[in-house]
C-alpha cells in the first residue's frame, strides 16, 4: 500500500473492514486493527479530517469494544464524533454517539451514557437509521434508570415508541422490543417487561442479528416456563456456548450466564459453566456484572 494515495488507502482499508466483518473472519482481525492503527496516525499526522478518517476512528473503536477493551475505544469514538460533526455528518454523529453512550453503560458512567445517547438523538433526523434511533433510546433510558432516574427512563422509551416506524426488517421489531425490556426491568417495571419481551417469542420467530446473541439468549432463559421449554433451550444455549468466540465480549458472559440460569432451572448446574461464567465476567468492567444482577441473571 506504500504507492496509495492516504485517500486511497483509507478506500482499501474500509473495504477490507467490510470483507473481514461480513465473512466473520476473526482471524484478519488483529492484522487489521493493526493496519487502521497506523493508518489513523498517517491521517492524524497529515491533519485530514474527512468522513474516511472519522470511519476509520468509528472502526477501531468497534474493534477495541468487540474485546470488551472500553477504556481504550473511548477515544476513538469521541474523535469520531468530534469529525462528524465538523463535517455535519448527522448519520455518523448518531452512529459513533451511540457506540459511545454503550461503552459509557459498559464502564458505568451512566450520566455520561445519558448524555452521549441524547446527543445522538438529537442529530438522528428525517433520513436517518431508526435501525440506529432505537439503540440510541435504549442507550439513554439504560442509563437514566441506572441513576436510579426510572420515571424519566419510561418516559424517555414511551416517547420513542410513540414514534416507532414498522418500516423496518422484523429482527429490528424484535430487537428493540428486548432492549426496552431490559430497561423497564431495570426501572422497575418488571411484568411489563416479561409481558413484552414474551411477545417477541410467541408464535413464528424472526431471524435474528447474530449482535444480539446476548440479548436473545437472557430472555429466552428467563421466559421458560416448563421443563420441556427449559430443556430446548438448554440445547440452544449449550450450541452457542460451544461457539462462544463468534461473538463479543460482553455477549459471551450473557450467553454463559444464560446457559447457568437454565441449568439451575433444570438442577443440572454445571461447575464449567459457572467457571467460563466467572472468567469471562473477569475481564469485563464491574458494570456489566451489576446489570446482568439487576436482570436477574447469575454472576
Amino acid at each position: 500500500m506504500s504507492n496509495l494515495s492516504i485517500d486511497e488507502k483509507s478506500d482499501l482499508l474500509l473495504a477490507k473492514t467490510s470483507f473481514v466483518y461480513l465473512g466473520h473472519l476473526k482471524a484478519e482481525s488483529q492484522e487489521l486493527c493493526t493496519q487502521l492503527e497506523a493508518h489513523r496516525m498517517d491521517q492524524q499526522r497529515l491533519g485530514v479530517t474527512n468522513q474516511a478518517a472519522a470511519l476509520v476512528e468509528n472502526i477501531l473503536g468497534c474493534l477495541a469494544s468487540t474485546r470488551g477493551r472500553y477504556e481504550e475505544c473511548a477515544p476513538y469514538f469521541t474523535r469520531a464524533v468530534q469529525m462528524a460533526e465538523r463535517l455535519g455528518n448527522d448519520l455518523l454523529v448518531t452512529r459513533a454517539a451511540g457506540n459511545l453512550a454503550m461503552v459509557m453503560g459498559r464502564m458505568g458512567r451512566y450520566e455520561d451514557q445519558a448524555r452521549w445517547a441524547l446527543v445522538g438523538l438529537a442529530r438522528n433526523g428525517i433520513g436517518c437509521e431508526d435501525a440506529n434511533r432505537f439503540k440510541l433510546a435504549y442507550y439513554r433510558a439504560m442509563g437514566l434508570a441506572m441513576l436510579g432516574k426510572s420515571t424519566e427512563a419510561l418516559d424517555c422509551l414511551s416517547a420513542e415508541v410513540a414514534r416507532f416506524s414498522n418500516d423496518v426488517p422484523q429482527w429490528v421489531k424484535a430487537v428493540r422490543q428486548l432492549l426496552f425490556a431490559d430497561a423497564k426491568f431495570v426501572a422497575g417495571e418488571k411484568r411489563e417487561a416479561r409481558r413484552d419481551a414474551a411477545g417477541v417469542f410467541f408464535g413464528a420467530q424472526p431471524a435474528f442479528h447474530s449482535s444480539y446473541a446476548g440479548l436473545i439468549a437472557r430472555w429466552k432463559a428467563k421466559l421458560t416456563e416448563t421443563e420441556q421449554e427449559a430443556s430446548e433451550c438448554l440445547r440452544e444455549l449449550t450450541e452457542l456456548s460451544d461457539d462462544l468466540l463468534q461473538f463479543d465480549a460482553v455477549d459471551q458472559a450473557e450467553i454463559l450466564s444464560a446457559l447457568l440460569y437454565v441449568q439451575r432451572i433444570l438442577g443440572r448446574e454445571s461447575t464449567t459453566t459457572r467457571t467460563k461464567l466467572s472468567a469471562a465476567l473477569s475481564s469485563l468492567p464491574h458494570p456489566v456484572t451489576t446489570q446482568l444482577s439487576l436482570l436477574d441473571l447469575p454472576t
